[in-house]
């Protein structure tokens, strides 16, 4: 508040010292006697003289700190932690609610999605282990994805022998052969649905993210409107007049002044 009254003050000071040399520094130079306020010729013209526009002069206006105004990066923060949550502390949770229901949505997607593809994982490695004599779970991605495009171990080393890629090959503790050949299809569908669920997952984060940020943005100019609010029902708004009606001769100048409660 002393801020921008000490601001206020120095324009205004500005202000009159531009409108001193204006009145008393004419175009011609040469000195003009100031009206008398109080003759009958004065109080003639003055009935006469109009208002510069004034678009002319800047308005100065006074916003003292309200009580009550909100913090917008906490709105934002808040719909970070969970979207609505900021509206609601901004008092717009009749916005908010969507983004909360969206996030609601999301949530429930995700952990269906994630279970989902845990179990078709489930289900495609106990399938190698009881129809491909696969020893063990604890297995790389890598030989996941070889064991449902080779028939058995043998076939797949033979291939990286005719590449010559001997460090390709794996060990005899990499173990499988297929029983039939639609067991080995049918494991190859079960794990590409559960890549296939595990990857929407990630679309489902990257969903809950975006609606974060939307949640947030939507907080923080909630919050941003509800402190313009406070300081609009507690503002002094005071526009400079300045009268004329002769070129280069002021008649006399005055204050408009704006409260607003």
């Amino acid at each position: 508040m002393q801020q921008s009254l000490n601001s206020f003050l120095c324009r205004f000071s500005a202000f009159f010292l531009v409108l001193f040399l204006h009145s008393f520094l004419p175009a011609h130079a040469q000195w003009q006697p100031q009206p008398n306020l109080f003759t009958e010729t004065y109080l003639a013209e003055q009935a006469l003289a109009v208002p510069i526009d004034s678009a002319e002069f800047p308005e100065f206006e006074l916003v003292p700190d309200v009580e009550g105004s909100k913090s917008p990066f906490i709105a934002g923060l808040l719909s970070f932690v969970l979207p609505g949550l900021g509206e609601a502390y901004a008092g717009n949770f009749s916005t908010g609610k969507y983004s909360l229901g969206i996030e609601i949505g999301l949530i429930a997607g995700f952990v269906g999605t994630t279970v989902y593809a845990n179990s078709l994982e489930t289900d495609f490695q106990t399938l190698a282990r009881s129809n491909a004599g696969v020893s063990s779970s604890q297995k790389s991605d890598q030989f996941w994805k070889d064991i449902s495009n080779y028939e058995s171990m043998a076939a797949y080393n033979e291939e990286r022998m005719q590449l010559r890629d001997y460090n390709g090959r794996y060990s005899q503790e990499d173990f499988w052969d297929w029983d039939t050949e639609a067991n080995r299809k049918k494991y190859r569908d079960l794990r590409i649905s559960s890549d296939e669920a595990f990857q929407a997952t990630y679309f489902i984060l990257g969903a809950m993210a975006v609606n974060r940020l939307f949640s947030a943005i939507n907080a923080v100019r909630s919050v941003r409107a509800y402190n313009e609010s406070l300081s609009s029902s507690a503002s002094l708004r005071i526009t400079p007049k300045v009268y004329r009606s002769r070129p280069f001769l002021v008649d006399g100048v005055g204050l408009n002044l704006e409260k607003s409660f």
